[in-house]
């Protein structure tokens, strides 16, 4: 594997983020199941080789992290969206956060143009500060559905977040940002499965 194109993408004047393309990847499918949907994560949790692992740290630290920074702390985990099998609560409709750091996403599955990425929404400028105090929408864990039903921005904005824009998927590109941004999926109709894999470097 190696670092291809590497675009930047404003949403606003201080928060965007990096499309990286990988070059010489082969085709992963995500097997190895290491867990279930659970309160955290409305996905399937899969793993991947340590190969790719390592190569997503090095492409995060070259690309977001500016040298003298101390992270050393490394997280990883795979998501996997299966429209078929999904029955969650509607609270991973609310944009979440992975604390301070930097996440990259490496999109593994192909995708029909717009129906799948990832949202950004701005709370309170709070990503400046490395915190999230969003406490709200807990009556979502009581209602359940059986498939995942996208909701509009501005259903989202109705908690007090800003829509700031999507980050599309494509197959074989790593998507990086600040992972103190609260964040959601994106997944329209005509999308029926998705897998991608995460790393994040962080303090």
């Amino acid at each position: 594997m190696k670092i291809g194109e590497i675009e930047y993408t404003n949403l606003t004047d201080d928060f965007g983020y990096w499309t990286v393309e990988v070059k010489d990847i082969r085709t992963y499918l995500p097997i190895n199941i290491s867990d279930q949907p659970n309160l955290y994560n409305p996905f399937t949790a899969w793993s991947i080789c340590n190969d790719v692992k390592y190569f997503m740290e090095d492409v995060i630290r070259k690309v977001a992290i500016l040298k003298g920074e101390n992270f050393k702390k490394v997280n990883n985990w795979g998501n996997y969206y299966i429209k078929s099998r999904y029955t969650y609560h509607k609270f991973h409709h609310i944009p979440h956060i992975d604390g301070p750091g930097w996440v990259g996403n490496l999109w593994l599955s192909d995708h029909e143009e717009g129906s799948r990425g990832t949202q950004f929404y701005n709370y309170k400028d709070e990503w400046k500060e490395d915190i999230y105090t969003f406490n709200g929408g807990r009556e979502l864990l009581k209602e359940l559905e059986t498939t995942w039903k996208q909701w509009d921005t501005t259903d989202v904005e109705k908690y007090g977040f800003k829509y700031m824009g999507t980050a599309p998927a494509k197959k074989n590109t790593i998507t990086i940002y600040n992972s103190c941004m609260p964040h959601k999926a994106y997944i329209g109709e005509n999308c029926n499965t998705s897998w991608s894999q995460l790393v994040q470097v962080c303090k």
